[in-house]
């Protein structure tokens, strides 16, 4: 219990510097304690990219779009062209939203080759993705544990800015 308790606070410790200026749906991930932000880009419509690297070269990305016209099979098209061993993930719902997943296999010429794990999750105002990639040379056996417990702590939090015109007192 006091594990979960933890992984939920390290999740949102990490995720403060987006709830500090987003608002509408977020995905909320416990990542693993060795996570750190390496990336935070925020555009003006709302969509924004955090990247965070893990040991092992590994990375995970969380997106959000404000666009609501995506699907899974146009990000796979888009960053994984010529991937293979393609499997879909058993994930229907996420928060309360639907969603969806996929496993893949992808490798450039020249390069490692790496295990890509993508979420879509549909919300209302927004298209959030989770996307793990994990260097094969890592044993296949903690990939599936990391992502796994990556995938059974999704949840969707709806962030509210405050009303800057309000009166306070």
């Amino acid at each position: 219990m006091k594990k979960r308790v933890l992984a939920c606070f390290l999740t949102l410790l990490l995720a403060l510097p987006v709830l500090a200026t987003a608002s509408g749906s977020v995905l909320m991930v416990a990542l693993p304690q060795d996570a750190v932000m390496v990336e935070h880009v925020e555009f003006d419509d709302g969509d924004f990219i955090q990247t965070y690297q893990l040991s092992g070269g590994a990375r995970v990305q969380l997106l959000r779009y404000a666009t609501l016209d995506m699907e899974l099979g146009d990000l796979i098209a888009s960053e994984w062209v010529g991937c293979t061993d393609l499997r879909d993930l058993n994930v229907s719902e996420i928060g309360g939203h639907a969603a969806q997943g996929v496993r893949l296999c992808h490798q450039e010429e020249g390069q490692e080759g790496v295990d890509v794990t993508l979420v879509l999750v549909r919300t209302q105002d927004a298209e959030l993705v989770f996307e793990a990639v994990f260097p094969q040379s890592i044993d296949k056996t903690q990939i599936d544990a990391q992502v796994q417990a990556m995938l059974d702590s999704m949840d969707v939090m709806t962030v509210e800015q405050p009303d800057e015109t309000a009166e306070v007192g």
